[in-house]
C-alpha cells in the first residue's frame, strides 16, 4: 500500500502498475494507465491507514520482483533477513537509498 498523492505518482511515473486507488474527501487520484479508483465516504481512510494523520489518498501497488542477476554489478546491495516489523523496514529501506543502495534483497 502506497499512501499519498507524491508517493502514488511517483510509482506510476516508475511504471509500477497501480491496481487500485482510494480516494477520501478532498483527494484526488493520480492519472494512471491502470487500476480502479474507489471513492470513499467520510472518515473510512482514518480507519485503514498506517498513519495518525493519513493522506487523502491510499493505493494498492503491485510489488515489483526482480531476480538476483538484475544486481550482478551492483556496488552496494543489502540483505534483510527475517524483518518482522514493517516500520523497521521502512527506515531500513529510507537509509538504504540514502546511502546509495543499488537494491534491497528481503528473506523470508
Amino acid at each position: 500500500m502506497v499512501e499519498g498523492h507524491l508517493l502514488v505518482e511517483q510509482a506510476v511515473a516508475a511504471g509500477w502498475t497501480i491496481e487500485a486507488q482510494f480516494v477520501a474527501p478532498g483527494g484526488q487520484p493520480v492519472p494512471a494507465p491502470d487500476g480502479v479508483v474507489h471513492l470513499l465516504a467520510d472518515n473510512v481512510v482514518e480507519r485503514v491507514a498506517s498513519t495518525e494523520a493519513p493522506q487523502p489518498l491510499l493505493a494498492i501497488v503491485r510489488m515489483q520482483q526482480r531476480s538476483l542477476s538484475d544486481l550482478a554489478g551492483a556496488p552496494l546491495v543489502v540483505v534483510a533477513d527475517r524483518i518482522g516489523d514493517p516500520g523497521n523496514l521502512g527506515t531500513m529501506l529510507r537509509s538504504c537509498e540514502a546511502a546509495g543502495a543499488s537494491g534491497v534483497v528481503l528473506t523470508q
